[in-house]
């Protein structure tokens, strides 16, 4: 990673004080989150003790059926400093994340400043959202903690290349992302991502990463299962064989902890007015730009 780069991101992970603090660490529900946190595990010690799913339903008092996102909790050993990982979290906590989290330039002077995030940094909104970094939480993380990749094999490199589409910003279309990403890619220090990608899509388009991702399930998702422990069907023990690393998820048990109304807004169809994205007595909780024009949050009454 670039030094201008580095020095952009917040005090609070800066490896000398992640090294003298202790972190619990909440993760989403997909293989960027899991590797993630398994890297700051190797680095700095840290466990997951709080899961999120996204896509969670309940009935509400009239029999309605409700989408919403679950937080887990593991209730043992918990700590009051959390670090949430490829998670765009509406407060100020600390935060490893990829993702748009605004709508534009009027957001700018309320974002998360603890949000380690490559788009947060550069203030990318909905309004520039085609300038943003498509890469990973984890390709991130491995740069800023200067995780060398020069003796990975190709197959190494290009599931980390599948992870979140990065590739997909190389292959042109209506619009060439490549020059864009090329630079994020430079200020990481991945120069050699960026020779690969272009080789395997020039070669067939994006059948070899398909390929990958089907072949390991990168995409599956990760959820709670009927005996309340972590499964997914992402081939974690060969992804573990491969990177020689123990992928497999933990078996402890988790629990139920807070709910919160989840909200898929297309804003062509759906603009937002003077009423805003929620009421006097709600707050956030979450809150992303999926796609250009389209956003998820969510939401909770303020207790």
């Amino acid at each position: 990673m670039t030094k201008k780069l580095r020095d952009k991101f917040p005090v609070w992970c800066k490896f000398e004080n992640l090294k003298n603090n202790r972190y619990d660490l909440l993760m989403s529900d997909d293989l960027d989150s899991w590797a993630s946190c398994m890297l700051l595990n190797h680095l700095f010690g840290f466990k997951v003790k709080y899961f999120v799913d996204f896509n969670q339903y309940y009935m509400d008092f009239q029999g309605n059926k409700t989408q919403c996102q679950q937080v887990y909790t593991l209730n043992k050993d918990t700590n009051d400093k959390l670090i949430c990982v490829d998670f765009a979290s509406e407060s100020m906590c600390p935060s490893f994340d990829n993702h748009v989290t605004m709508l534009s330039s009027l957001d700018v002077p309320y974002k998360n400043e603890n949000s380690a995030n490559i788009n947060n940094i550069y203030d990318i909104t909905n309004v520039n959202y085609y300038d943003k970094f498509s890469g990973s939480t984890l390709i991130q993380i491995m740069s800023l903690y200067n995780i060398d990749i020069s003796k990975w094999t190709e197959e190494q490199k290009l599931i980390i290349c599948c992870l979140d589409g990065l590739y997909i910003g190389f292959d042109v279309w209506k619009k060439d992302f490549r020059p864009k990403q090329r630079e994020y890619l430079r200020m990481l220090g991945y120069e050699e991502l960026i020779e690969l990608m272009e080789f395997h899509v020039a070669k067939n388009k994006k059948r070899d990463f398909e390929l990958l991702k089907n072949k390991y399930k990168l995409d599956s998702k990760i959820v709670i299962d009927i005996d309340d422990r972590l499964g997914t069907d992402i081939k974690l023990n060969e992804l573990g064989d491969l990177f020689g690393v123990d992928l497999l998820l933990p078996r402890d048990e988790f629990s139920e902890f807070k709910r919160y109304d989840k909200i898929f807004r297309n804003l062509n169809r759906n603009p937002i007015k003077d009423g805003g994205l929620f009421g006097d007595d709600e707050k956030l909780f979450n809150f992303a730009v999926t796609n250009k024009d389209v956003i998820v949050y969510s939401k909770s009454k303020i207790a």
